[in-house]
């Protein structure tokens, strides 16, 4: 599902350095990379970035991922978001095991389990300025 980001002004956000925790979003490499570039083919706008966070949701032992695609539609001037569970199969490539409602930046502290992904976001606050979200939200994603 294809959600609104929070506009123009999220990509310092976007382009903010990013550190080497394990359980922050990382630029995807290797076959993730292929299958997010698959996905985005398929997406009307322009790819403005993503990333990826691993951990085993499927429990036969390989990482799997939930991977967020930024993207700007034709014409338009905000940053979207769609979010995809990857699966990794027996031949060590990823596949798009269906999209999942979640919203805001900065994904991070994911929690992977048999059927079951937990991640944080930071989202806009009801002063936030569209720029600056403040607020965290905690996502539970059903990976079954």
């Amino acid at each position: 599902m294809r959600m609104p980001f929070l506009g123009a002004g999220i990509f310092l956000f976007l382009l903010s350095p990013v550190s080497a925790l394990a359980d922050e979003c990382e630029t995807p490499t290797g076959n993730a990379a292929k299958a997010i570039s698959r996905l985005y083919a398929k997406i009307d706008g322009n790819n403005e970035g993503a990333c990826i966070l691993y951990g085993d949701y499927s429990g036969d032992g390989r990482n799997d991922g939930l991977a967020f695609l930024y993207f700007s539609p034709p014409g338009g001037n905000g940053v979207f978001l769609e979010v995809h569970k990857l699966r990794q199969t027996a031949r060590r490539q990823f596949e798009s095991d269906g999209t999942v409602e979640i919203f805001g930046v900065t994904p991070r502290d994911a929690r992977f389990s048999r059927g079951r992904i937990e991640v944080t976001t930071s989202v806009q606050g009801p002063n936030d300025p569209r720029c600056c979200p403040t607020e965290e939200k905690r996502w539970v994603v059903n990976a079954r």
